[in-house]
């Protein structure tokens, strides 16, 4: 800092007799005398600083006068280790200053380098001001230092100033409240006002700060993170601290308490802390109202939207969907993205990060008037609230086609529209007629254009309204080798809205334009489905009332067969398209169940765990002993007793072991390679994928059905319908096998091991 001319004649005016004499002296001073000095500090001004309290910014000055141009420096020390320092080269005046300073001594550091025959007197004046410039400012001491000409290279001398009182009080406030959130743990910045040591570590009276946990894993950290644990020491002194929960917190709301110590003044703040929450409501990105027509396909994505900013950000991984047509299910299905599967009732549809994908596919009946579909998507946790989609599916009354259907990426296609008359038959719309289009699938791969005073007008859109001539233009550079667009448009004509749908395909022409493959194809595997009872029709428990089990395979050809979905890719080495099952397996649909409501109309009590018997007192622990064992011949259950429930699961499991190996042995030895001849060649008939797609699942199905009738056959001829051994014979071995009856054991050992005087009384 530089004085200015006013206050330098300020200081010549005060030490002009001091400058004066310490000049005579040093001009008599013979070379041997090393040192002579003055330094003095005034005992009123001591006395009268002893009783000061200062408030605000306050500036403690340091004033310094030098009779000579030589290299000198000077620091100051005190109760905040203050080390703030100035060195002069050449210069004749310089200043330190102090804002803030806390109450203490502090120590003037002189340093000097002579050079040969130099002689200088320094000179100080001490300051306490409201203003960082002294000129009101109070004096509070002086003093001065002269030093001859000796050879020595330094010399250090120092002096104490008046001994300050200052106000040390501090100030506490912090900055919102802290909540965990799983994903990232939100610092809470707290901050104090501390005129003590501000922006200086303290070692004189010590700092340290300190955190009353309660539930909460409460720690300090810095900009970064980094956690300082629960307490802070002056080690780590500043005047502004983060505060974060460590882990995530999941209890009631309290007040964290933090304990301030400064200089031996304790206070302390609270600081609201609540929990994070697991409350999220479903929803989507996509139009509240969605339009299709019969044989569309539309993705849907379906999202959690936390609630509160104390929410995790989204469901963990236990949370699952379950997306379920409500109304309107005849119309068309919904299929998983990520696993393929596809129905009307999609359940446990897993998500990442609160995002699940899936598609409605409009492919059910066609619908004669406007229909609306719900698509209701709920999930496993009730603090996830439900939602619905709304699909309205509209007759398709609106030819949409291209020309040319087909077009490579950076070329245009004409969109021709005709509509159906009262009749049926398809006319020109009128010349003025507008059109509302929308790009509904595949919109990434192209946009649309439209005709404006004569010329078409292009930019990336994917919906016009009130459209005329429109185009549409393929995107330029495509990260696949072909791909499909689908383009919705509707009208208004005759009093009412009407709707039409088309697709174009952009790639290369014919089946080059389906993604490539040079490999054998891949052969299907077979598995089962398990369903409960009542799938397909089947009430096999209602057939039978004294029926406790039932594992039945489906042998209607409409249903016995999962729905299935196929890749495709084009061979251009053998000129075949070739195809591989979704997920790997073809699946049959067989039913796997307990008679429950058999069960309680005999008043048995089921028994589903171990757990279960330790409430039994020794009466009735007794008679279930006795009920496990009779369970172990087939058929042999009590009315009013115990019903082993995982015994009767054990026996209906042997059997779906017993048909799995079945349909193994005979797909793998005969229907395997049945696939491998399937050869669909790429000609005029099936030139796409769609076409290439349907010619496959049809060979699929056809070889499917014919193993399920021998399937069916071998099957009975098992279970005792057909040949030597009855059905009852085929139950009796059942019941005997080593898993039932190790159920059975393992239940009746538990019981023994509670009351051991069971064991004299086992058959």
């Amino acid at each position: 800092m530089h004085l200015n001319i006013y206050y330098l004649d300020r200081i010549f005016q005060r030490f002009r007799i001091l400058l004066l004499f310490s000049l005579i002296v040093s001009a008599s001073l013979y070379s041997q005398v090393i040192i002579r000095e003055s330094i003095k500090i005034n005992p009123d001004m001591q006395k009268k600083s002893l009783s000061k309290t200062l408030s605000g910014d306050k500036v403690l000055a340091l004033y310094f006068f030098s009779n000579n141009h030589n290299y000198w420096s000077v620091s100051v020390t005190g109760p905040c280790n203050v080390a703030d320092s100035t060195r002069w080269n050449g210069s004749s005046y310089d200043s330190i200053k102090i804002v803030n300073p806390p109450a203490g001594n502090y120590t003037l550091y002189f340093t000097q380098k002579f050079p040969n025959g130099g002689r200088t007197a320094i000179t100080f004046d001490s300051y306490y001001s409201d203003v960082e410039y002294i000129s009101s400012g109070e004096l509070l001491g002086s003093g001065c230092i002269i030093q001859g000409d000796e050879e020595r290279e330094e010399e250090t001398r120092s002096c104490n100033l008046s001994k300050l009182s200052y106000d040390n009080d501090y100030d506490i406030q912090y900055i919102n409240s802290i909540c965990s959130d799983k994903v990232v743990n939100r610092p809470t910045l707290v901050t104090f006002n501390n005129g003590n040591c501000a922006d200086r570590r303290n070692t004189a009276g010590g700092t340290s700060i300190s955190i009353t946990k309660g539930a909460a894993d409460l720690v300090f950290c810095d900009d970064q993170g980094v956690s300082y644990g629960s307490e802070i020491s002056s080690e780590l002194y500043q005047t502004a601290y983060k505060i974060k929960l460590n882990t995530p917190y999941y209890g009631s709301a309290y007040n964290a308490i933090m304990t301030f110590n400064v200089n031996g003044i304790v206070k302390t703040a609270e600081i609201p802390v609540y929990p994070a929450t697991k409350v999220f409501c479903l929803g989507t990105d996509e139009p509240t109202a969605i339009n299709l027509v019969h044989g569309m396909t539309k993705d849907l994505t379906v999202k959690s939207v936390k609630d509160g900013d104390c929410n995790e950000e989204f469901p963990d991984s236990s949370i699952t969907y379950t997306l379920n047509i409500t109304e309107g299910a005849n119309y068309g299905h919904l299929k998983d993205s990520k696993s393929g599967r596809t129905g009307t009732n999609l359940q446990n549809v897993e998500h990442f990060q609160g995002i699940a994908s899936f598609q409605y596919i409009a492919d059910g009946d066609i619908p004669v008037n406007d229909e609306k579909i719900l698509v209701n998507v709920s999930a496993n946790d009730v603090n996830i609230r439900p939602f619905d989609i709304e699909i309205y599916l509209h007759p398709n009354n609106i030819n949409v086609s291209f020309s040319p259907s087909s077009i490579k990426p950076n070329d245009t296609s004409d969109i021709v529209l005709k509509y159906r008359d009262s009749v049926g038959v398809w006319k020109d719309f009128p010349e003025y007629n507008v059109f509302t289009f929308s790009l509904v699938q595949g919109q990434e791969y192209g946009s649309l254009e439209y005709k404006f005073r004569n010329m078409f007008w292009i930019g990336d859109l994917k919906n016009l309204e009130g459209a005329l001539h429109v185009k549409f233009a393929a995107v330029a550079n495509m990260t696949v080798s072909s791909a499909k667009t689908d383009l919705l448009v509707s009208t208004y004509k005759d009093g009412q809205t009407i709707w039409g749908s088309g697709s174009i395909s952009i790639g290369s022409s014919g089946c080059g334009s389906a993604p490539k493959c040079n490999t054998p194809p891949e052969l299907p595997k077979v598995g089962l489905k398990e369903n409960k009872n009542g799938f397909d029709g089947y009430d096999g428990c209602g057939d039978k009332l004294d029926a406790v089990g039932y594992f039945h395979p489906i042998d209607l050809k409409k249903n016995y067969l999962a729905d299935f979905q196929l890749d495709v890719c084009y061979n251009e080495t053998t000129d075949n398209w070739q195809f591989k099952v979704v997920g790997g397996s073809l699946y049959f649909n067989v039913i796997k169940d307990i008679c429950d409501d058999n069960v309680r109309s005999h008043h048995m009590i089921t028994i589903t765990d171990t757990a279960q018997l330790k409430t039994l007192d020794s009466l009735e622990a007794f008679k279930a002993y006795d009920d496990f064992n009779y369970q172990k011949t087939y058929g042999h259950h009590r009315a009013n007793g115990y019903f082993l429930y995982k015994a009767s699961l054990a026996h209906e499991g042997v059997h779906e072991k017993k048909y799995i190996a079945l349909l193994n042995s005979y797909f793998d030895n005969t229907y395997s390679s049945r696939f491998k001849t399937i050869n669909i060649k790429c000609d005029d008939n099936v030139n796409d994928i769609i076409k290439a797609q349907k010619v496959c699942k049809d060979s699929y199905i056809s070889i499917m059905d014919e193993y399920k009738d021998v399937l069916q056959t071998q099957w009975s001829i098992i279970e005792g319908q057909i040949g030597s051994e009855t059905r009852d014979e085929f139950e009796i071995a059942t019941q005997k096998s080593e898993e039932v009856q190790n159920t059975i054991g393992e239940y009746t050992k538990y019981l023994e091991n509670l009351y051991p005087s069971l064991k004299s009384k086992q058959r």
